[in-house]
């Protein structure tokens, strides 16, 4: 065996560290400057060799115990490398700490010895007296191993290390009782503060055990499976309960925000696994949890209750569901139902005075809001009596064909459900940050993990719940939401979006508000995908059958601010969430909205009846300005096209289709779409992105008049005679039809026939998107954030019904290779260098067949002139919308 010295090492070393020390010294520079900058080296070249040889007379010790890492996190451990010399430990911390082994007490010939033992993988709960064991014994400060071999009718005992660790913790805290280690939820009494530091003293034993013994499972010198019953559990319930002890003690001498904030570390410990060993074992504890954080919730319900203030009841309540959904507090229903009872009882006194005595009236709703805000029937009291009760009155030329944001292809199907759900962020635009993505649903912006993102949900109740039985968005709700968008019978189903979304990490759950979404790989925007509003599953049971979807279009269920009370063929109504927080609920109480032509419309907002006209036509634009009103102008990210049919034979003639975009005159149809004098409204486009967004290429091919008749020439000795083709369009917009009868008169003396048909919002959106019946279709395609993603309306895997590729276009292999990059690469240059390749390809393939971007009027009341407006979702800053005097 080679010679060492004390801690393993050669007894060369100091030698070694002198010859280096003298080698260096020959290498210092002799200049002045030199020498002075390299003092530092010198020093350290001092402390290495003052090291080495200090170190030699220190006495022989064992090596120093793994740590525990953060949160419960097993330690290091040894991993066989020689560790640094530990630090020389007080009498107290050496009558503490243990040898890390197992001992071995052998009884030969009459006489009793002990081994010291490297950590055996084997319980060994009885010994065969004939057969022969072999161990390994404990080797200090040196590599290698010793076997050692003895019958079992030589054994006595194995003292384990951990039972020896768990004995004395015990010990250290004066106690016998086994059941400490054996049950959660044993407690010793810790008013005593000798017994305090008693305490700390076992902690900190049971912590070093630990450590030691999640190191051994790591490095295979224990088995995680009977070590987990035998030592790993008793550490962990002994642990727990003097923690729950130490609580117990700050409850009893009234420290409650030392109690509260103990508890909080050791629920979170509990929600990890960290305290019972695994989570599914976690119920017990939990519960013992929420009996302490009830007798501090019940000190400060009180206390609230009887100052009246609500509002931070309310919110206490919430706090309280969040910790502890899946157990129902008992606290919390029984504070409830008192909230409700009061709240109940200020709006029957209301009405019996309402005729007597308006005013003591008003102050009982107003009470009885400020109590319980979500009491029915509470909405429509306020609304008759307040004075200050405000109603925004909107119009649209249309109403919306369903409330699902699944379904939502409209302008107006947009807007609402930007107002009845919420998704776990949400796009945002502000003169500081320009446009980015904000939390919503979830209560801050989330935790970055690998290929995903961990959020947090605000504890938000769905809009359906009853006022003493809340229904919360939690993460199964989430994980359904995601289900639903991946179903391909369903009209939502995005397959692109499905093949980078992998969903809600599967495994058992403890925090029904905590959701780890995970995609399928990399994404330069994760966000962008996760931003789909959540929709509840408990309306669902049947899993999402055609029924329940129309029961859902009827009576929509959300957590977003607003949720609708009525609706018919021309009006709807929306009302603020009362299940919201006060300081989450809007000024504006109700949103009402009414489907009027523009005509009409205009002459109510004359009137003063109507605060908002949304898409204005180019006359009334010009009519509302001449008296001074104000209309405003939102740039849309929406590209309008002719949507070609690639499933019909003569436009899958490329020619064909690039001899139409060529013919067509924009600069010249677009003046229809012009109010006067705005001759700078509108885009006229070569190409499927919004003009100077970054994914427009401004070097991309621009369609020329000039350049039709041969491409068309071409087409026609292709395709020998090509067939007349039908354009629908939608009908009542006056604008479009000129537009789309401009088109036709451009291509005509060419040779090409376009027979015209105008039709309704709802036939034209059958057609184009469930039974593909057309040739040529206006149509258009909304970019709702700063991705710009396309490839929806080209992925050739989504060309089903009420799927974004109405046109059935396949892609060739080049543009695939340029999608694939953009979703490859994760930095902005190459992406946008990608994105342009995309546009460059479909102007010259004429995929589609670009028109023009068009811009959208909204006409404001002087109440409401200076609020910001969304140019995709319209309501997104509503909360702060007010109707000025």
């Amino acid at each position: 065996m080679k010679q060492t010295a004390p801690h393993g090492r050669p007894a060369l070393s100091i030698l070694t560290s002198l010859a280096w020390f003298a080698v260096m010294l020959l290498m210092i520079p002799c200049s002045a400057t030199a020498a002075t900058s390299d003092i530092a080296l010198l020093h350290a070249l001092h402390t290495v060799v003052w090291f080495q040889v200090s170190n030699l007379d220190r006495p022989d010790e064992d090596p120093a115990p793994a740590r525990p890492a953060a949160n419960g996190a097993p330690g290091t451990g040894d991993t066989g490398a020689a560790r640094p010399a530990a630090k020389r430990k007080t009498k107290k911390e050496r009558d503490d700490s243990e040898p890390v082994c197992d001992l071995l007490k052998l009884k030969q010939a009459g006489k009793y010895s002990t081994r010291q033992l490297r950590l055996d993988p084997t319980y060994h709960e009885r010994f065969e007296p004939l057969l022969e064991y072999t161990f390994y014994l404990r080797v200090k400060n040196e590599t290698g191993e010793i076997v050692f071999r003895v019958k079992g009718e030589d054994i006595n005992e194995i003292d384990y290390y951990e039972i020896r660790m768990l004995s004395k913790a015990r010990e250290a805290l004066g106690i016998e009782a086994p059941q400490i280690t054996s049950a959660r939820g044993v407690t010793v009494d810790l008013r005593d503060p000798a017994r305090v530091a008693a305490a700390r003293r076992a902690e900190k034993i049971l912590d070093e055990a630990l450590a030691e013994h999640d190191s051994a499972v790591q490095r295979q010198q224990r088995d995680s499976g009977i070590w987990e019953r035998i030592a790993r559990q008793p550490i962990l319930n002994f642990r727990f309960n003097l923690q729950l002890s130490q609580i117990n003690a700050l409850l009893a001498q009234g420290a409650m925000n030392q109690a509260e904030e103990q508890l909080l570390t050791l629920l979170g410990q509990a929600n990890a696994g960290a305290v019972s060993g695994s989570r599914a074992a976690n119920k017990q504890v939990r519960q013992l949890l929420l009996l302490r954080f009830e007798q501090i919730f019940r000190q400060r319900a009180e206390q609230a209750f009887a100052s009246e203030n609500f509002e931070q009841l309310r919110q206490m309540i919430d706090e309280m569901d969040r910790r502890f959904l899946l157990e129902k507090s008992p606290a919390c229903v029984e504070f409830r139902e008192r909230m409700i009872a009061l709240a109940r009882q200020s709006a029957a006194q209301a009405e019996k005075v309402k005729t007597t005595n308006p005013n003591e009236a008003s102050r009982l709703i107003e009470r009885a809001a400020l109590v319980w805000p979500a009491l029915p029937g509470l909405d429509e009291q306020r609304r008759r009596w307040e004075t200050d009760f405000q109603t925004l009155a909107c119009a649209y030329a249309e109403l919306p064909d369903s409330f699902s944001p699944l379904h939502a292809n409209s302008a107006i199907e947009r807007h609402l459900a930007a107002l009845l759900f919420e998704g776990l962020v949400r796009n945002a635009t502000d003169a500081e940050m320009g446009q980015h993505y904000e939390a919503e649903l979830a209560e801050l912006m989330p935790e970055p993990e690998p290929r995903g993102r961990k959020f947090l949900l605000n504890v938000r109740q769905w809009s359906d719940s009853d006022s003493g039985q809340p229904v919360y968005c939690t993460v199964d709700d989430v994980r359904w939401t995601i289900q639903m968008l991946q179903n391909k019978k369903l009209p939502g189903y995005c397959p692109g979006w499905s093949q980078l979304m992998d969903g809600v990490e599967h495994g058992e759950q403890t925090d029904p508000f905590e959701v780890l979404l995970r995609l399928q790989k990399d994404y330069w925007q994760p966000l962008s995908l996760m931003k789909f509003k959540v929709l509840p599953k408990h309306l669902f049971p049947n899993g999402g059958e055609t029924n329940e979807w129309n029961a859902f279009d009827r009576a929509p269920v959300g957590t977003g601010l607003y949720r609708l009370v009525e609706q018919d063929e021309s009006h709807l109504r929306l009302v603020a969430n009362p299940n919201r927080q006060s300081n989450e609920r809007p000024v504006i109480r109700e949103i009402s909205v009414s489907k009027f032509d523009s005509l009409r419309a205009v002459d109510l907002f004359a009137q003063r009846k109507l605060h908002l006209v949304y898409g204005l036509r180019p006359e009334h634009v010009t009519q509302l300005e001449q008296q001074r009103r104000t209309v405003r102008r939102l740039s849309t990210p929406t590209v309008w096209f002719l949507a070609p049919n690639h499933r019909r034979q003569a436009l899958q003639n490329q020619n064909l289709r690039l001899g139409i975009a060529h013919a067509i005159d924009r600069k010249l149809i677009l003046e229809s779409f012009r109010p006067n004098g705005r001759k700078t409204d509108h885009a006229e486009l070569h190409g499927p992105y919004p003009l100077g967004s970054w994914a427009h290429n401004p070097k991309a091919l621009q369609f020329n008049p000039s350049l039709a008749w041969n491409y068309l020439h071409t087409a026609k000795i292709e395709l020998v005679k090509p067939p007349a083709l039908s354009l629908i369009y939608p009908a009542d917009e006056p604008e479009v039809e000129t537009a789309c009868k401009l088109i036709q008169s451009q291509l005509e003396p060419h040779g090409i026939i376009l027979k015209l048909q105008a039709l309704g919002p709802r036939e034209l959106a059958s057609r184009v998107m469930d039974t593909h019946d057309f040739d040529l279709a206006y149509w258009h395609y909304d970019f709702t954030d700063e991705t710009y993603w396309l490839w929806p309306l080209l992925d050739p895997s989504a060309t089903g019904p009420h799927q974004a590729n109405v046109m059935g276009y396949s892609p060739d292999d080049s543009i695939i290779e340029f999608f694939r990059n953009t979703e490859m690469h994760k930095q902005f240059p190459v992406v946008r260098q990608w994105t342009h390749k995309v546009h460059d390809h479909v102007a010259r393939t004429a995929a589609i067949i670009p028109l023009w971007q068009l811009d959208t009027y909204v006409a404001l009341d002087d109440t409401l002139a200076a609020v910001p407006l969304d140019p995709v979702y319209l309501f997104s800053n509503v909360k702060n919308w007010q109707l000025k005097k």
